[in-house]
């Protein structure tokens, strides 16, 4: 295992991973972002550029208030992974993105 790996792969080669992802999110007034969600494949020598995009979801941000959102990931279980988020396809520079109250869980 990974020292800094946020979800520590599974002895079951053939079990599945579900992932619950839940957060709160907010912008600026008439900007518009676009959240990823990101499993990515730990490398051995914990080099969070590289390694395997295992799965992703995008999510189109534009509410000003507070905006409770749900994501789904199903991942294999055998590898060691992270979760990364990014914000992509601002609309407007400079702007915001604000999140809070994030969770990640396995649902069994």
């Amino acid at each position: 295992m990974h020292p800094y790996a946020a979800i520590a792969k599974d002895r079951d080669p053939l079990r599945d991973r579900n992932l619950h992802i839940t957060c709160s999110v907010r912008t600026d007034v008439g900007s518009e972002h676009h959240l990823v969600f990101l499993i990515k494949e730990m490398l051995p020598d914990n080099n969070y550029w590289g390694g395997i995009f295992l799965k992703q979801q995008i999510c189109k941000i534009t509410n000003t208030e507070w905006k409770e959102i749900e994501v789904f990931l199903k991942v294999k279980a055998n590898v060691d992974c992270f979760l990364r988020i990014s914000d992509q396809d601002v609309s407007k520079a400079p702007s915001t993105l604000q999140i809070k109250n994030l969770i990640l869980r396995e649902v069994r």
